[in-house]
């Protein structure tokens, strides 16, 4: 049985087709929705930019102290020192100012989910530490201090 030439029925109406338009509300809530979205990430991508700003700050500070002309014994000591800031900015006074010698290097350690400090940069700082100007150290070692102090400094979680 055919429905169109059904007489009690009559002929079936068909609407017109609805032209697409993005002015429609769905379209606009999704595109609200989007701009949110995208509003929210910039936020927190400034948040994190000016939370890690002392990263920034001491990278820039140990790259300049590496390029200093100072003698490799300051050099040290100030990468130490500096380490010692960033781990005070980072986790507090009360935690970190306490310590020192290899357990500051185990404290840094512990700090990130990679190993960071090699065993043997803990040997060329205790070495320094306790021979002072007397200890040899060479540019290979330097240069390990400095970029390991910078994978730190980059990597530890807060």
């Amino acid at each position: 049985m055919n429905i169109r030439n059904n007489s009690s029925i009559g002929e079936l109406m068909e609407p017109e087709a609805i032209a697409f338009s993005f002015a429609a509300p769905g379209w606009m809530m999704l595109l609200l929705l989007i701009l949110l979205v995208l509003l929210a990430f910039a936020i927190w991508k400034r948040y994190q930019y000016k939370k890690n700003k002392y990263r920034r700050v001491a990278i820039n500070e140990l790259n300049a102290l590496n390029n200093s002309n100072n003698e490799i014994s300051a050099v040290i000591l100030n990468t130490i020192f500096l380490l010692k800031r960033v781990a005070i900015a980072a986790y507090g006074r009360k935690e970190v100012a306490s310590i020192n010698g290899s357990f500051f290097f185990q404290f840094l350690k512990s700090k990130t989910n990679t190993a960071v400090f090699s065993d043997e940069l803990e040997i060329i700082f205790t070495k320094h530490l306790y021979e002072g100007n007397k200890a040899e150290l060479t540019n290979n070692e330097l240069e390990l201090l400095h970029r390991q102090s910078i994978n730190w400094i980059n990597e530890h979680d807060v």
